[in-house]
Order: C-alpha cells, then structure tokens, then sequence
C-alpha cells in the first residue's frame, strides 16, 4: 500500500466521481481506477459501490475513510513539525506589486499556502 493511493483514494471518497477525481489530481482516470482497483485488491475489500458511473463508498469504504484521513493528517503535521523544527519554514515574504485603481491583486495559491507555513507571516504595508 502506498501514501499516494491513500490520497487517491480519499479524492475518489470525497467527490464520488472518478473523472472529476482524476481532473483535480491531474491524473488519467483509467490510471485512476486502476490505483483504486490495485488498493482493494491489496485491502482484500470493495470500498466502493459501484452502479454504472455512479460511485459511492460502502461501509467497508467508509470505516477505511476514517482511518486514512487520521493517518494522512497525521502525516502532514509530522512534515510541518519537523520543518518547523529544521526552520525550513521560517521568514518574510515581501511582495512588490504596482497599484492600479483601488486594488492589487494576491495569487490564491500565495494565501492558501501561507496558514500551513507556521513561521511565515503574510503583511501588506502601502508606499506612495
């Protein structure tokens, strides 16, 4: 078993749809499936009903659920502890940006990135 079917599987779990799963893990979908098929055939178990496209996770699937959202949890706190530990995620970041109108604009993934970088703080200051 590995993590990355662990993570597959918890994507497939939560938008019970394979094809919308493989576009946001920006993987084929048969190659998808065929991760999903590999981790029941290694758990010995279905963890998914399955009816035509539709798909939606059995009580196997759901008990199976549970567990890998703990361990997967677990793992990302143990990899943001040891880099806070390692100050890998400790420091300042300056954006530079020229105003146009009223507003400067932020990438989204800078502001979803930063609450899991414990060491870095995100500021605005304003220079005329």
């Amino acid at each position: 078993m590995e993590l990355l079917q662990l993570k597959y599987f918890q994507t497939v779990a939560r938008l019970e749809h394979m094809t919308k799963a493989a576009e946001e893990l920006n993987i084929a979908q048969p190659s998808l499936s065929q991760t999903i098929a590999r981790l029941e055939e290694d758990i010995g178990v279905a963890l998914f009903d399955r009816k035509g496209r539709a798909i939606r996770l059995n009580r196997f699937g759901q008990v199976f659920l549970e567990r890998v959202e703990h361990i997967l949890q677990s793992i990302d706190e143990s990899v943001r502890e040891v880099r806070d530990m390692s100050g890998m995620n400790r420091g300042i970041i300056k954006l530079a940006a020229s105003i146009t109108g009223k507003s400067i604009c932020v990438s989204p993934s800078l502001l979803w990135k930063a609450p899991i970088w414990s060491g870095v703080s995100l500021g605005r200051k304003r220079y005329i």
